[in-house]
């Protein structure tokens, strides 16, 4: 058990939060001293977006920030002082080569690690996906940028929308907002306290050309699957569906408490078989990244990366000596991936390329991360990788406690990848 699980548990929540705030703040004098404060250094050109006294940041990795015409940037831009559940967040379109901010409409529904899970449809031109908020209600809008008009609401608030468009993947984000705050809406309370693994709560799946919906997969069937501790409370994160919209992994987490060690199992759901397969129980799956339709990297929280080949169910771990700290990784070539630091001793995070298959490392990206912004209010790089055009994109907090977002491109590489590879 760690330092910060034993304080918690020895002084309380509020009194370890008060350490933490004085702790962060030193942190913040050592980088304001050593030069580091608002460092950012990258081996690209880039361009930053911001707007001074707001936050400007798209959110996860998982998705992509850029339009198929790789013209325009999503963004979400928030007060400095915004609550989530409370204060609501604009969504913005920003034109790539004159850096204009075009607002198209605002959410009530965001966390501060995934946004709205703000996206680009892929059928349809210069549309988008984001969920929202109203009436006591989470669904997801469909939206086009140009008209500023809303094309279509869906009944329920997606966590991953098909690369095939055909359907949408819903959880309980009210639940997932209580035991991992960050990553769920904080609208709404969890009606769900008093349950471990309910049986009408789980993965709901949407047609998005009927909205016709049904349940999946429960929290009480996963527990049964996994023998979960009956005294542990479940949850469900990290949904993402695989490049050919055929299967779809996500992690069944259960703990006693948000603040506390979870336990987990990497899942994958077969639509065609309507099977379920626990991929993985022995290492505490992190983050994740589809590299094709049958392969998965997955880092763990202990800095590990691996390798799954989800038809064959077997898994390798990558020997690369410097992959040693758990990041949000992307595929980038048959050899490569490109993946970040949490802020590490000096105040910075990095964004890397690391050999798949050897110890070979290319620091791309050094940039300070504001310390008073902590806890779910963290900014991770979460870089994102566009590999038909090269471009990365990524979210900073370098000064000011103030989200921008920067972006720049780097060498296309053409390894025969990028037929069989597919990147969202």
């Amino acid at each position: 058990m760690n330092i910060k699980i034993q304080l918690k548990r020895l002084l309380g929540e509020r009194t370890t939060h008060y350490l933490k705030c004085i702790l962060q703040y030193c942190k913040f004098f050592r980088g304001v001293l050593s030069g580091n404060y608002g460092k950012i250094e990258c081996a690209f050109d880039h361009d930053i977006y911001s707007i001074p006294g707001k936050h400007v940041f798209f959110g996860y990795y998982d998705i992509q920030q850029v339009s198929k015409s790789l013209d325009k940037l999503l963004l979400h831009v928030l007060d400095k002082d915004a609550v989530a559940g409370e204060t609501p967040v604009e969504i913005f379109c920003v034109d790539r080569k004159s850096g204009e901010f075009d607002k198209i409409t605002e959410s009530a529904a965001w966390s501060w690690q995934q946004g709205a899970r703000l996206r680009w449809s892929n059928k349809t031109p210069n549309a988008i996906y984001f969920n929202n908020y109203h009436e006591s209600q989470y669904y997801c809008e469909m939206w086009d940028v140009d008209t500023k008009r809303m094309i279509k609401r869906f009944q329920f608030p997606f966590y991953d929308i098909a690369p095939n468009e055909e359907f949408g993947l819903s959880l309980n984000f009210s639940r997932l907002q209580r035991l991992r705050p960050g990553y769920g809406y904080s609208n709404e309370p969890d009606k769900t306290t008093d349950q471990n693994y309910p049986g009408t709560e789980g993965i709901t799946y949407v047609n998005l050309n009927t909205t016709e919906s049904r349940v999946l997969l429960t929290l009480e069937e996963l527990s049964e699957k996994v023998c979960a501790d009956a005294s542990y409370q479940g949850y469900i994160n990290h949904i993402s569906i695989s490049p050919e919209s055929d299967k779809f992994m996500f992690f069944f987490l259960w703990t006693e408490k948000s603040y506390l060690p979870w336990k987990n199992c990497l899942c994958i759901y077969d639509l065609k078989e309507n099977a379920l397969v626990i991929l993985e129980r022995e290492i505490i799956a992190s983050h994740y990244c589809w590299i094709s339709n049958s392969e998965l990297i997955i880092t763990s929280i202990e800095g590990e990366y691996y390798i799954f080949d989800v038809d064959n169910r077997t898994k390798r771990k990558l020997t690369n000596k410097n992959m040693v700290c758990d990041g949000h990784p992307s595929y980038y070539s048959d050899k490569e991936i490109i993946t970040d630091t949490y802020p590490q001793k000096d105040g910075c995070q990095r964004i890397r390329i690391e050999g798949i298959e050897d110890d070979s490392k290319k620091e791309l990206v050094k940039v300070f991360s504001d310390p008073r912004m902590f806890g779910d209010k963290r900014c991770d790089t979460h870089p994102r990788y566009e590999r038909k055009n090269g471009l990365l994109t990524f979210d900073a907090m370098p000064r000011n406690k103030e989200r921008i977002v920067i972006s720049g491109k780097l060498e296309v590489i053409t390894d025969g990848s990028q037929t069989k590879r597919s990147n969202r």
